[in-house]
């Protein structure tokens, strides 16, 4: 949310004296740092739940690879780390339009991610008879 902020404004406003490419260009290293750390607990969320052996993390596991709401599962890693592996060159990072489309990816992916955690909770708790189809309402 801070380089889509930071690049709107140096647009809208005129401001590339304000916020410099290398202000884009530290962005973004923050960006994939910060992705490929997310990255790294999706690994690990799998690990866990494989390791662990508890029926209720393995289901949960399962839900979210091919279940209902996979969407959400493939969603979230395809936009929280597909994109970021461009933020590699410096080019990309050094470019508004590149690291503005990159972080409205993750905004979506961050979005996906949310829906995922909160939706796998509360369709299948631990109580058999609540298990349901959950549909959000406003």
């Amino acid at each position: 949310m801070v380089s889509i902020i930071a690049i709107s404004l140096r647009s809208w406003f005129g401001l590339s004296n304000l916020v410099t490419d290398d202000h884009l260009d530290l962005l973004g290293m923050v960006l994939l740092a910060t992705g490929l750390m997310t990255a790294y607990g999706y690994v690990f969320e799998v690990f866990d739940a494989l390791y662990s052996g508890d029926a209720h993390e393995l289901q949960t596991l399962a839900d979210r690879l091919t279940g209902v709401y996979a969407w959400t599962y493939w969603g979230a890693i395809v936009f929280n780390f597909v994109p970021l592996q461009a933020l590699w060159w410096r080019g990309v990072r050094r470019s508004g339009w590149s690291l503005m489309l990159i972080s409205v990816a993750v905004a979506i992916g961050m979005w996906l991610e949310r829906y995922m955690i909160l939706v796998t909770s509360l369709y299948r708790d631990f109580l058999v008879s609540s298990w349901s189809k959950f549909t959000p309402t406003f």
